[in-house]
């Protein structure tokens, strides 16, 4: 089995197996698969060596009149609760975002590439200024998440918030880069704003409510239930978010010495980080 490729920089080729210049190609194997009139960047390899140096295989969708925007920033730290992107959306258009966490190796001879957790929670800003869920996914241990949804216009124009998640940064001093690369049916206006922890702890607990698994820890004959909590469980681990409804303050403690798969391991609070009033 042949593989069909093209260099982005449309020059270099492969030079192995099935290379231009390989003498496995017959004469009528060149002219049926048109070999010599293709660009130099157009390449065909076997299926066995195209397993060997590619780790990976992104289908993008082809869609008329799709435009392309680009935003960088910082994810979630110590230093600060990171970057969003502000989408500004002028008719109701279909989206597709993709969030990339930058290249991170390890050092020394048996370098290794050392990935964080990411997710995407896209928020909608209403008029009072809250912001509500339209989509999301779920933390990955991964180069990239995707996502794709539509997004409403309500009058002159509708501001949404792209915010990546990452908790597994929030202690940490080494800050990591993020890109995100939207892909609109309509034109949008995109541009990177700093967040604060409290718009960082909304959208966790958006997230939460709207997805997690949900359990009271206190009631009120009068005022209901005051303090639950909600669990969130992806790829990427387990977060578990508190929510008070009363006007005191309350602690909530977690034994996470014993799982199912023994100790609980890389636990990290935000206490005191993370608090939405």
């Amino acid at each position: 089995m042949l593989v069909k490729l093209r260099n982005p920089n449309g020059h270099a080729g492969w030079r192995g197996a099935w290379g231009r210049a390989s003498p496995r190609w017959t004469y009528e194997l060149r002219e049926q698969l048109k070999i010599d009139s293709e660009d130099a960047g157009v390449f065909w390899m076997g299926w066995d060596d195209f397993l060997r140096f590619f780790a990976e295989v992104t289908v993008c969708r082809l869609v008329p009149h799709m435009m392309e925007g680009r935003e960088f920033g910082w994810l979630p730290s110590a230093f600060n609760a990171g970057q969003a992107v502000a989408v500004d959306v002028y008719a109701r258009t279909q989206i597709e975002v993709t969030l990339h966490q930058e290249p991170h190796r390890s050092r020394g001879a048996d370098a290794t590439p050392t990935l964080v957790d990411i997710g995407i929670l896209v928020l909608k800003e209403e008029s009072d200024g809250r912001y509500v869920r339209v989509a999301s996914t779920e933390r990955v241990i991964d180069h990239l998440v995707h996502v794709a949804t539509e997004l409403e216009q309500d009058g002159y124009v509708s501001r949404y918030l792209i915010v990546p998640l990452c908790l597994g940064q929030l202690r940490s001093d080494a800050p990591r880069k993020f890109r995100v690369s939207v892909h609109s049916s309509q034109p949008i206006a995109m541009t990177s704003t700093p967040t604060d922890a409290a718009t960082l702890a909304r959208a966790i607990l958006s997230l939460a409510v709207d997805t997690g698994k949900r359990t009271p820890l206190l009631s009120h004959p009068l005022l209901g239930e005051v303090l639950c909590i909600y669990q969130l469980e992806d790829e990427a681990g387990i977060c578990i978010v508190a929510e008070n409804n009363s006007h005191f303050a309350m602690r909530v403690e977690v034994d996470a010495s014993e799982g199912a798969n023994g100790p609980s391991e890389g636990f990290i609070s935000t206490r005191g980080l993370l608090v939405s009033h």
